[in-house]
């Protein structure tokens, strides 16, 4: 009898010691394929977008970008204006085929102090993490940040 309860408490613990933790926290990157740039393309182009999360190194900043609406223009130029200020940029969505993974390229030219840092920072390849008509997530294009940027359309 003791054999069985031994046997059953070393079947079960073995069980408990072999499952992984299951972090479901963690951002995962779907696969994605050449179908998705065009989708995305599409998505990106219509209407204005704005920065709803902005996570650097760890610290939100995403109250920097507040009043800022962008839009990506069809011939890969990008509109930022905050009504009393405006940027101009480039963007280009590609298919990355070693990684099956879609970029998202962003470039904005600043000359404003302070915030050119801030803007710097979306200034990036950008990983596309999940997408949908009014929402993409990112993650930057850098094994040694975390930084996620999601954008939300107005």
């Amino acid at each position: 009898m003791k054999l069985i309860k031994l046997s059953l408490v070393l079947m079960a613990l073995s069980l408990f010691i072999a499952c992984d933790k299951d972090d479901d926290n963690d951002v995962m990157q779907q696969q994605f394929s050449t179908a998705d740039v065009t989708a995305l393309s599409s998505i990106t182009n219509v209407g204005t977008w704005r920065v709803s999360s902005f996570i650097e190194d760890g610290d939100n900043i995403t109250s920097v970008f507040s009043g800022f609406s962008f839009t990506f223009n069809d011939d890969g130029t990008l509109v930022v204006d905050n009504g009393t200020l405006t940027l101009n940029g480039t963007w280009q969505i590609t298919y990355d085929d070693d990684r099956d993974d879609v970029e998202f390229e962003v470039s904005i030219s600043t000359s404003m102090g302070d915030l050119d840092e801030d803007f710097d920072e979306l200034s990036e390849d950008w990983y596309i993490i999940t997408y949908s008509d009014t929402r993409i997530q990112l993650s930057e294009d850098d094994d040694d940040d975390d930084d996620i940027l999601i954008l939300e359309r107005i």
